[in-house]
C-alpha cells in the first residue's frame, strides 16, 4: 500500500495538521474516513455530493478516482469545509 503525508486544512475550524494517508484509495473513501475521524457531519447517504479541494497539485478530489491517479503526493494540501 502506497502512502503519503499530506497537509489537511479544516477551514471552518482553523485547524491544520499533517496526516499519513494511503493513495491507493478513492476520493470517496478518503471523505468517508475524514468524516468519521474529524466528525464533519457529512450525510453519507449523499456522499457523491461531497468533494475536497487540493493544492500541489490543484485538483478536485471527488468520486471513485484513486488519489494517486489525481496526483496526490507528499506535500499535497487538502482543504476541507464542513
Amino acid at each position: 500500500m502506497d502512502r503519503c503525508v499530506v497537509r489537511l486544512r479544516l477551514i471552518d475550524r482553523n485547524l491544520e495538521e499533517d496526516i499519513d494517508i494511503p493513495v491507493d484509495i478513492s476520493a470517496i473513501d478518503l471523505i468517508i474516513g475524514l468524516n468519521e475521524v474529524y466528525e464533519l457531519g457529512y450525510d453519507l447517504s449523499r456522499i457523491n455530493n461531497y468533494s475536497l479541494s487540493a493544492e500541489y497539485p490543484i485538483a478536485l478530489l471527488k468520486g471513485t478516482t484513486r488519489l494517486d491517479d489525481l496526483g496526490v503526493m507528499n506535500g499535497t494540501i487538502i482543504n476541507v469545509r464542513e
